[in-house]
């Protein structure tokens, strides 16, 4: 896992539930996130922090073998082996060109109902668009088949079936 906020202190936590060691790889001295979760992630053993490292690229042949690591401070470069590796460093919205159109919350996140409908009849999100608390895979699938379903009625209705 590379980072050290909330987003990736709460994923390292939930894939000590799989896995039997995570390296926590992060770019300060100190964590940035909850200090809950920075003490639930420093008190399990399971969890091995990296402090000032950083990714400088990734290596493998048929999948991920190892990750290219460099210590900030020392300069010291390094490779990790791993078979996979997630990237929680920050969530940007790619939704400027949205700006004006649609109501963006303040980070830039398109606000919806429970349906996935903006405030613009017809126009929907889902996904890491959206404005939510949770960034997983799971949710963005949920939410697509909830703006699908929901679009589908829409278009219904103004067919008048």
């Amino acid at each position: 896992m590379v980072g050290g906020g909330d987003t990736a202190l709460s994923e390292t936590l939930f894939l000590t539930r799989f896995a039997t060691k995570i390296h926590l790889i992060h770019r300060r001295d100190a964590l940035r996130g909850a200090k809950y979760l920075q003490e639930q992630i420093l008190s399990n053993d399971k969890v091995q922090v990296h402090w000032n490292t950083v990714v400088e690229g990734f290596q493998g042949d048929q999948g991920l073998d190892f990750v290219k690591l460099k210590d900030v401070k020392t300069g010291e470069r390094s490779n990790l082996p791993v078979t996979g590796c997630f990237i929680a460093i920050g969530i940007t919205p790619n939704s400027q060109w949205l700006k004006g159109l649609l109501p963006l919350d303040e980070w830039g996140f398109v606000l919806t109902d429970q349906e996935m409908a903006t405030q613009i009849p017809g126009i929907f999100a889902a996904g890491d668009v959206r404005s939510k608390n949770l960034w997983q895979i799971a949710t963005a699938v949920g939410e697509g088949a909830i703006a699908a379903n929901a679009m589908e009625h829409y278009l219904e209705k103004i067919r008048g079936r």
